[in-house]
């Protein structure tokens, strides 16, 4: 097998000062060899101001550990046979534009294989509604004491530490409200997990993306519920990202992305380029076009509501409109849950969402080659709604 180390968005000479770099090692050895074997290095590491930044993680398969390791730290660590890759810290980007007030459509959009009116019929759904799966949203945060939600928010963590309100800019209770909310919610009785990682600033570190991905997964072991994962953010293309999200959904744990508002190839972008992911792009549902601002392309498995969705707001109890290919991968999210919650497996949530797809109609696609023409819907036959 060909293994290729190398140093991602910084040079390993040019390096000044300690700056946080995560560190890919050989699943043949644990982190207590690099311990000892460079144990000088570690113990001026730990006695240092630097200490908090050491984190380890362990995906499937793909182990290793990040901090703000010094140039002599790195550079005995970059000439080790046994490390796979250095990748500088980097930023992802949250994936949805806010806008505000009120209107519901895309519930509606779910059941429905045409265009939808406002007149007509009233949604049902099955009396599961996801209840039983955890749907961990890595983002921004959720107002977690929203009325739509009903106390059925659990934050486990809060990589930002930043002061005020739960979601300062709304994005994380947004998803959240098409995820699991009681009016804007495809799945109404799921647990929501919140895992706090975007600053006001509307991104998030790469390093506290992985810590977040590697909290759910050993947490969905220790409570043994399925469990779905609503990754709604981009950053330019990382190997080491997409191939844990990959190890995630071999392991039974759907990760729903969403594919960029960049409106570009969404291949270009991470997690949505990860194998195994369900990729979700934009569509006005007034219209059956794709979204002006949706990726597209081969890495994209299908389309959701994504125009002035109405959802929870991120201060009492208040409803605004959203907008973003985040918000279609929310409520695609949702729709695992939601079938998830009837019995089926994880992967069986994920071919059940392609297999009963609305196909053929979504208009704008003819100078967007290789891009899957399918809109979410839910089936409403047998367990389903």
């Amino acid at each position: 097998m060909f293994l290729r180390k190398f140093l991602v968005c910084g040079s390993l000479i040019a390096a000044i000062q300690a700056f946080t770099y995560i560190i890919q090692t050989s699943s043949t050895r644990d982190i207590d060899y690099y311990m000892n074997q460079y144990d000088a290095q570690f113990n001026a590491f730990r006695a240092s101001k630097k200490a908090n930044t050491f984190r380890s993680f362990n995906v499937g398969n793909i182990t290793g550990f990040m901090g703000d390791f010094d140039d002599e730290l790195l550079g005995l660590l970059y000439n080790d046979s046994s490390i796979l890759e250095i990748s500088a810290e980097k930023y992802l980007k949250l994936d949805a534009v806010q806008t505000q007030e009120f209107s519901s459509r895309h519930l509606l959009r779910l059941t429905h294989k045409n265009l939808i009116y406002d007149n007509q019929p009233e949604l049902l759904y099955d009396a599961s509604a996801g209840i039983g799966v955890d749907v961990a949203i890595i983002d921004s945060g959720v107002n977690g004491k929203h009325c739509e939600f009903t106390g059925r928010v659990k934050r486990i963590f809060d990589f930002v530490n930043e002061a005020g309100i739960d979601d300062p800019i709304g994005h994380g209770t947004a998803l959240a409200g098409v995820v699991g909310s009681e009016t804007y919610g495809v799945a109404k009785k799921c647990n929501i997990v919140d895992i706090k990682v975007a600053s006001r600033d509307r991104v998030a570190k790469l390093s506290d993306v992985i810590s977040a991905l590697n909290l759910v997964v050993s947490q969905s072991k220790e409570t043994k519920r399925p469990t779905v994962i609503l990754l709604a953010m981009s950053i330019s293309r990382s190997k080491l990202l997409d191939s844990i999200v990959q190890k995630i959904v071999d392991q039974g744990i759907p990760v729903i992305t969403s594919a960029g508002n960049d409106g570009r190839l969404a291949c270009s972008n991470s997690p949505s380029s990860a194998s195994g992911s369900l990729s979700v792009g934009s569509i006005d549902d007034a219209t059956n076009k794709i979204a002006g601002f949706s990726n597209w392309g081969a890495c994209i498995d299908i389309f959701s509501s994504g125009v002035d969705v109405t959802t929870t707001g991120n201060t009492g109890n208040t409803a605004t409109k959203a907008s973003g290919t985040s918000v279609s991968a929310g409520i695609v999210a949702g729709l695992t849950a939601y079938y998830m919650g009837t019995g089926k497996s994880g992967f069986e949530a994920v071919q059940m969402i392609k297999q009963v797809s609305t196909d053929g109609i979504i208009e704008g696609l003819l100078l967007k080659p290789y891009t899957q023409n399918k809109i979410a819907h839910l089936d409403s036959s047998g367990s389903s709604l």
